[in-house]
């Protein structure tokens, strides 16, 4: 009964060492297993033998959140180790109980100019409805909205107070209540997206979760919700791409521009990458471009076309910046131009006569709205992007030049977000107190 209470999830059922000494129990040693999930407990009891001489038996107890535990096997201890493991234990119990403390996280209880204003707060825990996942989260990825958002210019504006952030990475700490059979049990390794990543600690929906991919790390798995289903679906699901197909792809060495440069390569595509630094061209290149030209350069739709069969012009264009009224100049005859955003900060106009004399079509892509109008392509298109991974024709996306860690580095990641020095995901590590893969 000691140990059970001992291991139950309830941080008011712990006990204190000098509980386990008053019950016969010479000190116990607590560990956590890389996701802080599975606990290792070995406790020393005293008992008398049949002699009548005192003997002293080592308890392994090994159980989960959720399990009770197990007494899988016994061994002898000699007493004079006694009280180094009772301090062990008392070291170890209280990184186990920080598992249950308020949470920290980056709170906007009004908008700000910048992210330089944003500051991290002690916050109470989420509580997840009966429908959600409580997450431990240990990576987070910084988006263009989450900017626009903390300055309250975003088209979905939380009511204040609210945390700030939108993509993680991380582990399951409970499941949904209103579920008997959830799909991601305690200690899964999951990534997804939900209101308030830049925190220790998130709720989430199961439809908004997916689990980390076999080798990948947290910090891969963050940036992965939002940028790979995008390309793949404006590339494969709306763009019909195929082996032979020519796909000029824009800002190239952003988040979505490296997906869409992973997908097309994998369809069999020949890509012609654009970016706006050496450093992003060479970035486009090694993930996987067959050439790349600065779009800077006032004649980029000519370099473009020369690189076509015959001049004859790309068929098709991935644009998330606002590039489409220039990209009509190096189309191909019944060319598809895929919509992905407007990252230059305003809505172009476009000379649709251009549209018309070469069959051009206009292709958007809302990847969110999938799941209201279209649901049953959500699961498709992420079947492609596992199937893909698995043929290592995918890799994480992270921005790797410069090392984010620490929810306090949250505004200097969102500051290099935006002053467009970055390229592919900037990914902001936070160190949980665990040892699990970063």
């Amino acid at each position: 009964m000691l140990l059970s209470n001992l291991l139950q999830p309830n941080p008011g059922q712990l006990i204190g060492a000098t509980s386990l000494l008053a019950n016969g129990c010479r000190g116990a040693r607590l560990g956590l297993d890389i996701n802080g999930v599975d606990i290792l407990s070995v406790a020393t009891f005293g008992s008398q033998s049949k002699e009548g001489e005192k003997t002293e038996q080592n308890w392994v107890v090994k159980s989960t959140l959720s399990e009770q535990p197990t007494f899988p096997a016994q061994q002898s201890i000699g007493s004079r180790e006694w009280m180094g493991i009772i301090l062990e234990y008392i070291s170890s119990l209280s990184k186990f109980a920080a598992k249950f403390s308020a949470m920290r996280g980056i709170q906007v209880a009004e908008y700000v100019k910048g992210p330089q204003e944003l500051k991290v707060s002690d916050l109470p825990d989420p509580v997840p409805k009966p429908d959600q996942y409580l997450i431990e989260v240990h990576a987070a990825a910084a988006n263009f909205f989450d900017i626009l958002q903390i300055q309250g210019k975003y088209q979905l504006q939380p009511p204040l107070p609210w945390v700030s952030g939108f993509e993680f990475a991380g582990v399951v700490i409970s499941t949904p209540s209103s579920s008997k059979s959830p799909a991601f049990p305690v200690g899964t390794r999951v990534f997804g997206a939900s209101q308030g990543a830049y925190a220790t600690k998130v709720c989430a929906l199961e439809a908004s979760l997916l689990a980390v991919p076999d080798g990948w790390s947290f910090r891969e798995a963050a940036g992965l919700f939002v940028t790979a289903p995008t390309s793949y679906g404006a590339l494969v699901v709306r763009a019909d791409v195929k082996a032979g197909d020519y796909v000029l792809v824009h800002a190239a060495a952003g988040g979505v521009g490296l997906a869409a440069v992973q997908v097309a390569k994998a369809k069999g595509a020949t890509v012609i990458a654009t970016a706006g630094t050496k450093r992003k061209l060479e970035v486009a290149k090694a993930f996987g471009a067959d050439y790349a030209i600065d779009y800077r350069a006032a004649d980029w739709p000519e370099q473009v076309k020369k690189l076509t069969p015959k001049g004859r012009g790309v068929d098709i264009v991935y644009d998330p910046v606002g590039l489409v009224d220039k990209s009509t100049k190096c189309i191909a005859w019944n060319g598809r131009i895929l919509i992905i955003g407007f990252a230059a900060g305003s809505i172009e106009k476009v000379a649709m006569n251009k549209v018309l004399l070469k069959n051009i079509s206009l292709v958007g892509i809302h990847w969110g709205a999938y799941t209201l109008h279209e649901p049953a392509k959500i699961g498709e298109v992420w079947d492609g992007i596992r199937d893909m991974i698995k043929k290592k024709q995918f890799r994480g996306t992270e921005f790797t030049d410069k090392e984010f860690v620490g929810l306090e580095s949250i505004p200097d990641a969102l500051i290099a977000l935006g002053s467009r020095d970055t390229w592919g995901k900037v990914v902001i590590r936070i160190p949980q107190g665990s040892s699990g893969k970063l």
